[in-house]
């Protein structure tokens, strides 16, 4: 049976690190599911799909501090089948002037039918599968009327039918 794991990951500097473990035999032993993932200046989605049909997995997430100023932040874990619904991936900021940007993202594949949801802020803070997006696009998205010198933040979602939309994708901000 395949499974994902999935969550948002920041850690902004220094050398903490983050592994994510999984047994299936009830913790006698663990196998590493992704490379070690280390700096992350703003959250950033991360997908680890793993095969397990036994009643004793165990997911483990090690974390190792470097003694700094900053911690390790972890948001929206969750544990499932591998959804069908799958977010945008590189999402980027494009044309960026004081106070517009162009917003572009790779497709998943098969491509929504129904679109792409938007959401942006200058809060870094990201957006739960309850926020109201701002709006649907589907094709380059133009963000336009920003106010100049802030930063703003921009996660996209696929909306594969009326009541299944994947996970925001990772943020873009500029």
């Amino acid at each position: 049976n395949k499974k994902r794991i999935i969550f948002y990951y920041i850690n902004p500097n220094g050398y903490d690190k983050l592994e994510v473990l999984i047994s299936t035999n009830g913790g006698a032993t663990f196998t590493k599911i992704c490379n070690t993932i280390t700096t992350a200046t703003s959250w950033s989605l991360q997908t680890y799909d793993f095969v397990s049909s036994s009643a004793q997995t165990i997911i483990r997430l090690t974390a190792t501090s470097d003694y700094g100023t900053t911690d390790i932040g972890i948001d929206s874990l969750n544990v499932g089948d591998v959804p069908s619904c799958l977010p945008p991936t590189t999402v980027l900021a494009n044309n960026i002037t004081s106070n517009s940007a162009t917003i572009t993202w790779t497709a998943p594949f098969p491509i929504s039918p129904n679109g792409y949801e938007y959401y942006f802020t200058a809060s870094q803070f990201v957006p739960s599968m309850e926020t109201i997006p701002m709006g649907t696009t589907f094709s380059d998205l133009n963000l336009e009327l920003l106010t100049p010198n802030t930063t703003y933040y921009v996660w996209l979602r696929s909306v594969c039918s009326g009541n299944e939309k994947s996970v925001w994708s990772s943020a873009t901000n500029f």
